[in-house]
């Protein structure tokens, strides 16, 4: 079974070591995204809307 490739969109050291420590071992490509142009207060929307941006980050390159 081949295993899914999983993209890390930051620069965090602690977030990889994380992922590392349950054997997910992503590509990192920080996405460079200034988080604080979101003004968000419910968490999970923050949340989701961060993701979304990153990942929107990613794929224009």
């Amino acid at each position: 079974m081949k295993t899914p490739r999983f993209i890390l969109a930051s620069s965090s050291s602690a977030r990889l070591r994380l992922l590392e420590t349950t054997d997910i071992h992503p590509i990192v490509m920080p996405s460079n995204f200034d988080e604080l142009t979101v003004k968000l207060i419910e968490p999970r929307k923050l949340i989701e809307t961060l993701a979304q941006a990153k990942v929107e980050t990613i794929l224009k390159r």
